[in-house]
C-alpha cells in the first residue's frame, strides 16, 4: 500500500468505518519507525483543511485562544488568521503526534476492549483532561489506562510511571488510581504518584485535600504536605511529613528536585527525562547523594552541576552517558 492509501485508511478509521482487516493493517503501519514523520504531513494537511473551512466567528474565537496560549500576559499578536494558524500548527502538530497519535494507537489496539491508553515516551511529557474534568500530567516514560465508560459509574484509572493529578470533585464517584499493588482514593484533591516499574518503591505525595492510600491489607490517610512510600520488597508503608509537597510536581515545569537521593536513582530520572542511557564505571559512586533543585536545564547543564559538586567525571557519546569517579576529589556520599 502507498502512503496515500494509508492516509485514506486512517481517515476511514477515524470515521469508524474501517473493517477488522483494515484496522490490523493500520496498526502494523503505525508501529513502523518512519510512520511518525509521515503522520506529521497528514496532520498538517488536515489542520489546514480545518482552518480553511472555519467561519469568521469560529476563526475569531480560535485567534483569541491561540494568542492567549502563545503569549500569556505579555503582548498581543497581530497576524492574519492563516499565518497564525501555521504558527499554531507548528506547536500543535508535534503534540498531536506525541499525544493524539498514541491515543490513536490505543484505539487501534484496544477498541474491542473499550479501553483508552495514554502513554508518553522517554524524553517527553504530556497533560490531558479526563471526561470528568480531572487534569492529569504524565511524566516521561509513563502511561495511564481507563475504561471508555469512565465517569459514567466510576472513576478508575491504572498508572505506570509518574503522574500529577488535579482531581475534579465528585463525592458520589471517588477518583481511584491503581499503581501496581497500591491504590489511591480521592474525591477532589491534588497529588503526585510515582510508580515506575523499575523503581524499588511507589510514592504518593499530597499537595491539597485528602487521600487514602491502600493495598490489600493496609490503609493510610494522607493530609497536605505528607508523603507515603510503599516498599515493593517487603510490602510496607512509610509515611512522613515533607516541608513542601509541591516539590513533587516540579517536573511538570521541567524542573528537577532531589532530596538526599542517590546518584543511581537520579540516573533513572535522567534516563527517562532526556531519553538517554546512563552507565556507571563504578558501583561505589552510585551511592553518592544529592539534594537541591535544578530549573529548566539541559542535560549538559545537569551533568556539569553533578561534576562540579561531586567526584564525578562524565562522558557523553550519542545517547549514552558514562559516569566515572574523579580520583582527584575526595568521595563524599552526601551532596547538597
Amino acid at each position: 500500500m502507498t502512503e496515500n492509501d494509508y492516509n485514506k485508511l486512517l481517515e476511514k478509521f477515524l470515521r469508524k468505518e474501517a473493517t477488522s482487516e483494515e484496522t490490523r493493517r493500520l496498526t502494523e503501519w503505525f508501529c513502523q519507525p518512519d510512520t511518525k514523520e509521515k503522520l506529521s504531513g497528514f496532520y498538517a494537511e488536515k489542520w489546514e483543511e480545518a482552518a480553511a473551512s472555519m467561519d469568521a466567528a469560529l476563526q475569531n474565537s480560535m485567534l483569541e485562544n491561540i494568542r492567549s496560549e502563545m503569549s500569556p500576559g505579555r503582548h498581543r499578536w497581530s497576524l492574519p488568521f492563516g499565518k497564525l494558524m501555521k504558527y499554531a500548527a507548528a506547536a500543535v502538530i508535534p503534540v498531536m503526534l506525541g499525544v493524539g497519535a498514541y491515543l490513536l494507537i490505543a484505539n487501534l489496539a484496544h477498541d474491542n476492549n473499550k479501553e483508552m491508553i495514554v502513554s508518553v515516551e522517554n524524553g517527553q511529557k504530556a497533560n490531558l483532561q479526563l471526561p470528568d474534568g480531572t487534569k492529569v500530567w504524565l511524566n516521561s516514560g509513563s502511561s495511564i489506562r481507563y475504561d471508555k465508560s469512565y465517569n459514567q459509574h466510576d472513576r478508575i484509572i491504572a498508572l505506570e510511571g509518574e503522574a500529577y493529578f488535579e482531581v475534579a470533585k465528585d463525592k458520589k464517584r471517588p477518583f481511584i488510581v491503581k499503581a501496581n499493588a497500591v491504590s489511591v482514593r480521592a474525591v477532589g484533591t491534588a497529588f503526585d504518584v510515582k510508580a515506575y516499574t523499575n523503581d524499588d518503591a511507589i510514592t504518593t505525595t499530597l499537595i491539597e485535600g485528602k487521600v487514602n492510600v491502600f493495598d490489600k491489607t493496609t490503609t493510610s490517610q494522607l493530609l497536605p504536605n505528607q508523603k507515603i512510600t510503599f516498599n515493593k520488597s517487603n510490602h510496607t508503608f512509610d509515611k512522613v511529613q515533607v516541608y513542601d509537597a509541591a516539590i513533587a510536581g516540579l517536573w511538570k515545569n521541567n524542573q528537577l528536585a532531589f532530596d538526599s537521593e542517590t546518584l543511581e536513582d537520579i540516573a533513572k530520572v535522567l534516563e527517562r527525562m532526556y531519553n538517554i542511557q546512563v552507565v556507571f564505571d563504578s558501583e561505589q559512586i552510585k551511592q553518592i547523594r544529592f539534594s537541591g533543585k535544578i530549573k529548566n536545564n539541559s542535560l549538559e547543564s545537569v551533568l556539569q552541576l553533578i561534576s562540579l559538586t561531586s567526584p564525578i567525571h562524565y562522558n557523553v557519546k550519542d545517547s549514552v552517558v558514562t559516569l566515572k569517579q574523579n580520583t582527584k576529589k575526595r568521595l563524599n556520599y552526601s551532596r547538597d
